[in-house]
């Protein structure tokens, strides 16, 4: 009788713990998913605040942009207009828009004041790019050929003949 009894006892005291280390294991798995769930949540966190950022620089980028198409075209009309173009031109060669426009900026500029209109700046311009398209430059290699193109327009006047770089076929 008393072996049966301690029997009983040690089944219920098994059982008991058995209970126990279920409520215990239920509480460790909503921990951890509580903590999956925070890293997510935090992490989500991080990649808004982090596009967020992405679009503030692109903004204050274009609008630098917009300033220096102000500059070289005359005023807002003119560079409205130019900014059209170029986006046309950009999606026509498969090109950057902000790589371009900064690029006709900085043409413009330097065209303007060596006494060139839109029709020979729209000429070096798109001639400067199918160049360094046709000959497979890189970003920085096509920095350096306009930034070359810009040191010899502020040199002297300079007629748009001057600058021929279309690449045969």
């Amino acid at each position: 009788r008393n072996f049966v009894i301690q029997t009983n006892q040690a089944i219920n005291a098994q059982n008991r713990l058995q209970r126990q280390m279920e409520r215990n294991s239920f509480a460790v798995r909503s921990m951890s998913n509580s903590m999956a769930n925070f890293a997510r949540s935090y992490l989500s966190i991080y990649a808004v605040i982090g596009a967020a950022s992405s679009m503030y620089k692109s903004m204050k980028e274009m609008e630098n942009l917009q300033v220096k198409l102000q500059m070289g075209m005359g005023g807002a009309a003119g560079a409205a207009s130019t900014n059209d173009y170029i986006q046309k031109f950009s999606q026509r060669t498969g090109t950057s828009i902000q790589a371009n426009t900064n690029m006709y900026a900085q043409l413009g500029i330097t065209a303007k004041d060596a006494g060139m209109n839109d029709a020979q700046i729209k000429k070096v311009f798109e001639d400067t790019t199918t160049m360094a398209m046709g000959y497979g430059l890189s970003k920085e290699q096509q920095k350096f050929s306009t930034k070359s193109i810009i040191q010899m327009m502020s040199k002297q006047t300079v007629n748009a003949e001057d600058f021929d770089f279309r690449v045969a076929a």
